[in-house]
């Protein structure tokens, strides 16, 4: 069971579905198994809503379309969130040291750039994503 109240807001369950695909779910699972983990998704939500005696508030098309318009949000969660998830605490850029924000996204640029080489982890899951996101047309591929 999933239970994730990390971004607990009334927002569509595609952004929600987006950041847990695109920061906890490497390509090799995400991508041939999406389809399945959105009947998935589907089917549990559905099942929760009879047992409220609520009826389902959308269908499981209305949640395919949603997910696929929320891909850029997906590319975008993961270039944000995988290194804060994948580096180790003494690679992560000190916020409380930085003195305005342009200061910090140099920092992370430059701990982002060593983490690439550094953790070989991060490089697959960064290129998942953009093979992905080429395929789906988001990116040009030429």
């Amino acid at each position: 069971m999933l239970l994730d109240l990390q971004n607990n807001r009334f927002s569509s369950p595609a952004t929600d579905l987006m950041y847990l695909m695109y920061t906890s779910v490497n390509g090799e699972v995400r991508i041939p198994n999406v389809n399945t983990f959105l009947d998935t998704y589907y089917d549990t939500f559905n099942t929760v809503m009879e047992a409220a005696g609520m009826d389902m508030i959308f269908t499981r098309s209305e949640l395919l379309k949603e997910f696929r318009s929320k891909y850029v949000l997906g590319a975008i969660y993961a270039m944000a969130v995988i290194p804060f998830m994948l580096l180790e605490p003494e690679d992560k850029p000190d916020n409380l040291k930085a003195k305005n924000i342009d200061e910090l996204f140099l920092e992370w640029k430059e701990k982002a750039l060593v983490a690439l080489n550094k953790y070989p982890i991060i490089k697959p899951r960064f290129l998942s994503v953009f093979d992905e996101m080429m395929n789906l047309g988001l990116i040009p591929s030429s």
